[in-house]
């Protein structure tokens, strides 16, 4: 009887040590941002405050809850922003090099229509077969979708940097301006080739482009053209900034974007024109963890022909806060001056269910919390998996509040009442069956 009330009294025990804390209260968290425009909405749905990703304790947002007017905690989910799944296509485009005077080489171009559709036809006088080639006409018109990137190939070409005009034309007649300074780099360094010989282009729809040089002569003669051409899909929103390097170690620069930001592109910009560098980009979600490599860049700015022509943003997916690069010495490093980190990053979607009444609440802040998301996604129309009935309507960000204060902040790390209340429980147990051996000697020794 005894051995039975003992092992009840420690399971009640070790059932009172799993219960859960009630739902928090709006004062539970650092600051708040209210909703606007959520009357009539089921579900609402807006891009994330930067605020949330300055003042949050976690970088995956679990200090994150939404409460309506009368301070309820309603479901939500964070989200991030939706992508197609159709790949880019890739395609070989002709191209058709044009000598002497840019527009004297035009004028010999020929449209020829026919039942089977237009086609191009170059007529090369003698006399401009020994001229250097001073810009090429590309011939877009079987593109189907927008072009945004073009592959240069060439072979046994020498050195340079050069930037490159691309221009559009639906008659080669008028052009227009695509991008003004395209950078294209064939160099060696260091036992090292550095090789530039992709244009990124605005979604281009036109019959031809045209890539001029600004010093007059192509430097190499191109031997074929990729283009590549994006799907039909919805590009996700991005936002930008940028933070100046601060100085660390020897030959380091280290940078705060002072928030989590859900990063997916960065570059970096050298201080000094003429400048090549290899360097080594790392980061770290707090400052006392130990920094990882991101990617290793050889990066560059030199001036051709009176332009400037620099590397290109490398692909970043984390929410690190601190950044820093690292030049080797060889070469020249980085140069005097201090270089500036670019990045580029696409805020999360946040859903909630608008249960109760307005205004809304978004809080957060608050490094004791413990994941709150819900999952609904299920009953939403814009998940391509489901057949959901709720279409998530938009609504705005208003202004910032604060509410229990940045002391819900505090970095000291959360008392983990769980553990010492297992421990109490275990301790306990342990001295109930020291009891128990006591009494059962007792009872031994008197019969």
């Amino acid at each position: 009887m005894k051995m039975t009330l003992m092992c009840a009294l420690l399971a009640q025990s070790v059932l009172v040590s799993g219960v859960t804390l009630g739902e928090p209260s709006r004062t539970d968290f650092a600051y708040g941002v209210e909703v606007e425009g959520v009357d009539g909405t089921a579900v609402g749905e807006m891009p994330m405050p930067l605020a949330v990703y300055q003042h949050t304790a976690f970088d995956d947002l679990r200090d994150l809850r939404v409460f309506n007017a009368d301070g309820e905690v309603v479901p939500h989910a964070i989200r991030s922003q939706a992508a197609s799944q159709a790949a880019d296509v890739t395609a070989a485009l002709p191209i058709f090099p044009l000598r002497g005077d840019v527009e004297s080489a035009l004028k010999q171009m020929q449209v020829i229509i026919s039942t089977a559709g237009e086609q191009v036809a170059l007529r090369t006088q003698k006399d401009s077969v020994s001229q250097p080639v001073v810009a090429y006409l590309i011939d877009t018109r079987t593109a189907q979708q927008p072009l945004v990137e073009i592959e240069l190939q060439w072979a046994d070409a020498p050195q340079f940097s050069a930037s490159v005009m691309v221009e559009a034309s639906d008659d080669l007649q008028s052009w227009r301006t695509v991008v003004a300074r395209a950078p294209l780099v064939n160099l060696q360094f260091g036992g090292q080739a550095l090789t530039e010989h992709r244009i990124d282009l605005p979604q281009v729809e036109a019959k031809y482009l045209r890539l001029t040089w600004g010093a007059g002569q192509a430097p190499f003669e191109l031997k074929s053209l990729q283009g590549r051409f994006q799907a039909e899909r919805a590009a996700p929103v991005r936002a930008s900034t940028q933070v100046v390097g601060i100085p660390g170690d020897i030959g380091e620069f280290r940078f705060d974007l002072a928030a989590r930001l859900p990063v997916r592109e960065i570059n970096v910009d050298l201080p000094q024109v003429n400048t090549v560098a290899q360097l080594e980009v790392l980061s770290r979600s707090r400052q006392e963890l130990p920094w990882r490599t991101v990617a290793t860049v050889t990066a560059y700015r030199l001036l051709a022909n009176g332009q400037e022509i620099r590397n290109r943003p490398l692909p970043a997916h984390n929410s690190d806060r601190y950044w820093a690069v690292r030049g080797s010495s060889k070469g020249g490093g980085l140069g005097s001056g201090v270089p500036v980190l670019q990045v580029e990053w696409e805020p999360q979607r946040l859903l909630f269910v608008a249960r109760g009444k307005a205004p809304f609440l978004l809080a957060f802040g608050n490094n004791k919390m413990e994941q709150g998301e819900a999952a609904f996604d299920a009953l939403l129309s814009g998940d391509p998996t489901s057949r959901g009935l709720i279409a998530p309507l938009p609504v705005r960000a208003g202004r910032m509040i604060e509410l229990g204060g940045a002391a819900k902040l505090d970095i000291q790390q959360p008392t983990d009442w769980k553990r010492y209340l297992l421990w109490g429980v275990l301790v306990a147990g342990v001295g109930l069956l020291v009891l128990m051996a006591r009494s059962l000697l007792r009872e031994t020794s008197a019969s």
